[in-house]
């Protein structure tokens, strides 16, 4: 069995081809998983990464606008995690880095290399790599573990703690359970230390107050001493603003920016509106899969990937495509964009609102991909995500695709070109090809044009409400095209939020999204393949 290992490393487009290079040496032996580039990021989301993980890995690259250590700060950050988890680790580091930061570490921990020539002292590097394998085999591997609920640390006298009020718990529980988690409280002091410790190791995570005014001040050292993934709370008086109150020293430790006002790391809030809305991103984040590579191509489509925004895709279909829809978003995830199908392990957790989450996700999404085929139509979860996507045109990329027989067929008797020509004659799985988008003249399809192009695209059409326009049907796309399809959206669209330098989201055309995926007009391939 691979070894789950946490992955530090750049961000930077310019950095991956030196990740890829250093990959190489550990594929064979390591599974990697890592955090990809994201607008939010929740620190404690890491904490539970590092606590699955049986070692660290880190590639050190130097950065000429960082004064001081001239490396990425969350990275010393994500270090730091490795350190006080006691996991297993391998620092591969820049030679022209300051070694301040690393000198206590063991001469096995550390591996210094010249961006010049990484491939030099090899030998050195696969020693140690084999030492890393040794050592990390006895640590038991999480990464498959159950998730468990979500903790809120609260006093006995809960009167004392402000989001410990009952009404502001029972809203925390409910923006929860509509990501997957399940709330408990967990009143403090406990009898005994050993009896708390096994507590806190019951949760996934939990919610506590850092400042020392809901809590007693030696609660949250108790939990981040054990590594503890946290939901770090700091609420301000009226008046009160950052950059001017006075944090423990245990939470200031925890600080990458000494330009920031507040603790990066601390969610600060006022009343019960901002603690929610805070916590909504908070389970949001946390509810994301983890990114894993194990195979070489997996890990090359991850490096690939950074440098391009990650649209929010939803897969949706009836039951007969499961085994199509999971390639569809296995592929996704590899390409860092982040994707919903209600397969997927961890999708919906046991227990929870299925119901709310799936209609949550809809809501959220960016792109929506309909997989319709047999059974579609008699599906009511099938048809009322169509339906929530439809109410939200105007925010949304739609891509409806018909699933076509158990062979690629070409509609209309037009012979697929390209690449997809070429994978036709050995394809033996379910295919299906994208549809265009909403025609006004005929919403709901059908009609001459359907009848021709088969039962399953006038089928498609009727509830996508699309159809073939006069020109003939796109070339066939398989599913690692309709993967690419979506990859190569990156340029399209406008700019949405704030990203690290990477591209915008995907927006909806009235129609077809012409040139990223379906319609008469797509005679090549898109810009960007992924």
């Amino acid at each position: 069995m691979s070894i789950g290992t946490y992955f530090s490393h750049s961000y930077r487009v310019q950095d991956q081809a030196l990740n890829k290079a250093f990959w190489s040496h550990f594929k064979s032996d390591f599974s990697f998983f890592v955090d990809p580039p994201s607008d939010v990021t929740i620190h404690t989301h890491l904490e539970a990464m590092m606590r699955r993980c049986s070692a660290f890995v880190a590639v050190f690259n130097r950065r000429r606008d960082i004064p001081g250590v001239h490396c990425s700060p969350f990275m010393l950050y994500e270090f730091g995690l490795a350190v006080q988890a006691r996991r297993p680790k391998l620092l591969l580091i820049d030679q022209t880095i300051d070694a301040t930061p690393f000198e206590r570490l063991d001469r096995d921990e550390t591996f210094y290399f010249s961006p010049n020539d990484p491939d030099a002292r090899l030998d050195e590097l696969r020693e140690k790599i084999d030492r890393l394998k040794e050592v990390a085999r006895a640590y038991p591997n999480a990464l498959d573990r159950q998730r468990g609920r979500i903790g809120v640390v609260v006093p006995r006298a809960n009167s004392a703690c402000a989001y410990a009020q009952k009404n502001v718990l029972a809203r925390i529980a409910e923006v929860a359970d509509r990501h997957g988690f399940h709330i408990g409280t967990l009143p403090i002091p406990h009898q005994h230390n050993a009896y708390l410790a096994l507590a806190l190791d019951q949760y996934e995570a939990v919610i506590l107050d850092v400042r020392g005014t809901d809590l007693p001040d030696w609660v949250f050292p108790y939990a981040h001493g054990r590594l503890v993934p946290t939901i770090k709370l700091a609420r301000l008086e009226p008046g009160e603003v950052l950059g001017k109150i006075v944090m423990p020293p245990i939470v200031e430790g925890l600080r990458m920016d000494e330009a920031e006002p507040g603790v990066e790391s601390v969610m600060y809030w006022r009343d019960a509106d901002d603690l929610i809305l805070q916590l909504e991103r908070a389970f949001l984040k946390m509810d994301e899969g983890q990114t894993v590579f194990k195979k070489d191509d997996e890990a090359l489509l991850y490096f690939e990937s950074i440098g391009r925004r990650p649209a929010n895709i939803f897969i949706s279909n009836a039951g007969n495509e499961n085994p199509l829809a999971g390639q569809l978003s296995k592929a996704l995830r590899l390409r860092n964009i982040r994707q919903f199908h209600y397969k997927d392990a961890d999708a919906i957790p046991t227990g929870s609102n299925w119901p709310s989450k799936i209609r949550s996700e809809v809501e959220t999404c960016d792109v929506f991909v309909a997989i319709i085929g047999k059974g579609y139509e008699n599906s009511l979860w099938s048809r009322e995500e169509l339906r929530i996507a439809r109410t939200r045109d105007a925010q949304i990329v739609t891509l409806p695709y018909a699933v076509v027989g158990d062979r690629p067929e070409v509609p209309g008797g037009i012979r697929p070109g390209g690449n997809a020509g070429n994978a036709a004659a050995g394809q033996s799985e379910r295919s299906f090809e994208p549809y265009p988008g909403e025609d006004t003249a005929d919403p709901y399809g059908g009609g001459t044009r359907a009848q021709q192009d088969g039962p399953a695209h006038h089928h498609a059409g009727r509830l996508a409400r699309s159809h073939y326009r006069h020109d003939p049907p796109p070339a066939r796309f398989f599913l690692a095209e309709i993967a690419r399809t979506i990859v190569g959206r990156r340029h399209c669209g406008q700019p949405h939020g704030r990203g690290r330098g990477t591209a915008a989201l995907p927006r909806r055309r009235r129609a077809t999204v012409r040139g990223c995926g379906a319609g008469r007009h797509r005679s090549r391939q898109p810009e960007h393949v992924g």
